[in-house]
């Protein structure tokens, strides 16, 4: 039995109204369903994932499920129950929060195992198929109205819901036996599609898979239904009722003949005409024998699966031409590829086949390596993506290498997952088209889907900029803003400089996300734009992608106790002063001065009237270099002077700051103002991008271009500031190119006179910006988080 037990009413389950269940890794094809489920069931439902896929918000937007933008590790007290997916490291901040304080943890299995001890449940289960017939048998309850309940462990490929809810009896659902969460589940009637060794990292060998299926059939209340293999496969663990050599109970077991007649290839299942192929035959006659228990006479003449839309990133064709045919699916075991390639063969046998695949986890690659190896084999033109890890540790073996090592260059190419391999492998395809139709075959159940709608989009446009639009408007949401070749000078205190290539306003977190990887796969490097102070823009602009968090989604300021408040990264610094002098918080009063927003005040640990932004800094929520969600401590940041590296080298998303003593409004507007006044007489009211050197060591940059006359020396539009040295001003009509030419007379004078060498404060963002500093930053660095 399991762990834990949520209460169940009478005859349904149902959530206890008081009770607030939180979902971790709620985007997954598993987890999003049975979320949806729940809160259909009456629950009250939260979800929150690091990473959110648009397409997948949609549904729980759709449905009950109260998508949380953000979740910082305080805020976990407030949930009964958290849920996780078996994809979430055991070391996400969330979850290890939640242990430490005792809530109960639920992986999706057990859950699902507590929901369905109050159902009849239909478990469908095996090592391939489980989604496709799930949802195939889904897709016939619909059609034959009968009301069961399912939940799917994937989405359909058009826009119907992944789940029913109702009061019947009966539940359909996919049982997972990765994570052994299977032996909670004593199902009424159990489907098992067919059996071969994975999981490795679970199941040590074949025989322990057997163990668990077989117990599975053991468990059953009623009938199992079971082909002739998988039977034999396991002969010697079956009850005695399940051997032919027996007359057997009939009613207990059910031998499915999984030979059907050809469908006609109008009738696909799917948008791919793979109908005939192995595995689609089988699963077919697996959903038809299973309704004909509760329907023994279906309709005749009608096919039930005529309009199956089929599943997502299964068999899915993504470019159907007279040239080319682009089909992604997500076949990652050896004999799932096996049947896929000869399905492939038989659909195009004249055509050239190019097969793009990621191998899924290291202890599969390891353990089938030799099973890979003679499946592959039979492919002319193959490329080998790095494993996609799903948070396993890199291994000594199960590496990519592993496989295409054993082919020839000609036959077998390692592939980035990155623009240089997009690149690369576009430049193939285009220099087989001499071959005449080709079929390329993005195969995996990591993210390689990405990168084939990635290719699909760089092979519709040759403008590189095109393609990238076409690639991300599917990928982010509604609300976030793209655009090519958008104006920077009106987005910095400067109000100098040229145009963004790709520009974008991400309105969620999941777009940040999809930004990112879309920089990734266009050879993008990319900026975090903030109010644009401290910033020169080159007057060629940038050949890159300019993020800025300008959305209502990261304007928000929250009290979260009497010491601290959260604010998101694109709050105003004055508007964040202002919020806590109404409030009558103290301690934020020296932010008045520094123009911009929070997460710039972060990146550059910005600072006024002696005191700096880390000083009020408790934690940062952010993405960093390793395109993660990571939460952390002050102590945690390497800060130097105008310079947070870590920041720096990923995105801040907003800070959990200390407040300080509760004063009054009035007394802490009167030091804000006070402090205004101060900024007022010393600082120039002309477009400027703030100080323009670093303070050298006990010293003053500004003190130094004062003393040696420096005020007023002007390069075009571009002017020394007679109010503080250490400001150029925009004249109205200044460059770039007169600023740093300037900067460039000041640096020179300065080192002449007193053998001191001022370094630049201000970010330099376009050509040549090493000049100034490391500023934009390069997404093939930032690697791909499972």
């Amino acid at each position: 039995m399991m762990r834990f037990k949520i209460r169940l009413s009478e005859s349904a389950m149902c959530m206890e109204e008081s009770k607030r269940m939180l979902f971790l890794g709620v985007s997954g094809a598993g987890m999003a369903p049975l979320a949806m489920w729940c809160a259909q069931a009456g629950g009250q439902i939260f979800g929150y994932d690091d990473n959110c896929k648009e397409s997948v918000s949609n549904f729980l937007r759709r449905s009950k499920v109260n998508l949380l933008p953000r979740l910082l590790v305080q805020s976990i007290v407030q949930y009964d129950t958290v849920v996780y997916s078996s994809a979430l490291s055991s070391e996400h901040r969330l979850l290890v929060e939640a242990r430490r304080l005792g809530i109960p943890c639920l992986r999706r299995g057990e859950l699902l195992a507590a929901i369905a001890e109050s159902k009849k449940l239909i478990a469908v289960v095996g090592s391939h198929g489980k989604t496709s017939t799930c949802a195939l048998i889904a897709h016939a309850i619909q059609k034959l109205a009968l009301g069961h309940n399912f939940i799917l462990g994937g989405f359909f490929q058009d826009q119907r819901m992944p789940f029913q809810h109702s009061d019947s009896e009966w539940l359909l659902a996919e049982i997972d036996e990765s994570d052994g969460t299977i032996n909670d589940f004593n199902p009424e009637i159990t489907i098992l599609l067919n059996l071969d060794w994975d999981h490795c990292d679970y199941y040590k060998n074949l025989d322990s898979l057997k163990d668990t299926f077989a117990a599975l059939i053991e468990r059953t209340q009623g009938c199992t239904l079971i082909d002739a293999e998988t039977r034999a496969s396991l002969i010697d663990r079956l009850p005695v009722s399940a051997k032919l050599d027996v007359e057997g109970d009939k009613e207990k077991f059910q031998l499915v003949d999984c030979v059907l007649e050809p469908i006609p290839r109008h009738q696909s299942l799917g948008r791919a005409a793979f109908s005939n192929t192995e595995f689609n035959q089988s699963n077919r006659a697996f959903a038809l024998a299973l309704l004909k228990q509760f329907q023994k006479v279906l309709p005749e003449g009608v096919d039930l699966f005529e309009d199956f839309p089929g599943v997502d990133r299964r068999q899915k064709s993504l470019i159907l031409d007279d040239q080319l045919t682009v089909i992604e699916d997500y076949a990652h075991h050896p004999r799932e590829i096996a049947v896929l390639l000869r399905a492939i063969e038989a659909l195009y046998p004249e055509s050239a086949l190019t097969l793009v695949f990621q191998p899924h986890r290291f202890s599969r690659t390891e353990a089938l390596c030799t099973d890979f190896i003679q499946v592959l084999d039979r492919v002319e033109n193959l490329f080998i993506l790095p494993v996609y890890s799903a948070f396993e540790s890199r291994k000594n073996k199960g590496d990519s290498s592993d496989l295409w090592q054993h082919f020839t260059e000609s036959s077998a190419q390692a592939l980035s997952l990155d623009g240089a391999g997009l690149q690369t492998l576009s430049a193939q395809v285009r220099e087989r088209a001499a071959l005449g139709h080709q079929v390329v075959l993005f195969l995996g159940a990591g993210s390689v889907n990405e990168f084939a709608h990635a290719f699909c989009s760089n092979y519709r446009f040759t403008d590189s900029s095109k393609a990238w639009l076409d690639y991300t408007q599917k990928k982010v949401s509604p609300q976030c803003l793209l655009k090519l070749d958008e104006a920077l000078a009106n987005k910095t205190t400067f109000k100098i400089g040229g145009a963004a290539r790709q520009y974008a306003e991400p309105a969620e977190l999941s777009d940040i996300f999809a930004l990112i990887r879309s920089a990734r796969f266009f050879n993008l490097d990319f900026f975090c734009l903030g109010r644009g102070s401290n910033l020169l823009v080159s007057d060629s602009g940038y050949a890159g992608l300019v993020l800025r968090l300008r959305n209502k989604a990261w304007q928000e300021i929250e009290i979260l106790d009497d010491r601290h408040l959260w604010v998101s990264a694109g709050v105003r610094t004055k508007e964040l002063c202002g919020f806590a002098a109404e409030q009558g918080f103290s301690g934020l009063e020296f932010l008045e001065g520094i123009p911009g927003s929070l997460g710039g005040a972060l990146r550059m640990n910005a600072g006024a009237m002696g005191c700096w932004t880390f000083d009020i800094v408790e934690r940062v929520l952010m993405v960093n270099a390793s395109q993660e969600i990571v939460e952390l401590a002050r102590d945690a940041f390497t800060i130097e002077y105008r310079k947070v590296r870590e920041i720096a080298d990923g995105i801040a998303l907003g800070a959990v700051l200390k407040l300080g003593s509760r004063e009054g409004r009035t007394s802490v507007r009167n030091r804000m103002d006070s402090y205004s006044d101060v900024r007022k007489e010393s600082q120039p009211i002309a477009p400027s991008a703030g100080c323009i050197f670093k303070n050298p060591n006990k010293d003053y940059a500004g003190r130094l271009i004062d003393e040696l006359g420096l005020k007023n020396l002007s390069v075009g539009g571009a002017e020394v500031s007679e109010v503080h040295g250490n400001f150029i001003v925009n004249r109205g009509h200044s460059s770039a190119s007169d600023v740093r030419t300037l900067i460039a007379l000041i640096q020179e004078r300065v080192k002449a006179e007193t053998g001191i060498e001022l370094e630049p404060e201000i970010l330099y963002l376009g050509e040549d910006e090493d000049a100034f500093s490391e500023n934009s930053q390069d997404a093939s660095g930032m690697e791909e988080s499972a």
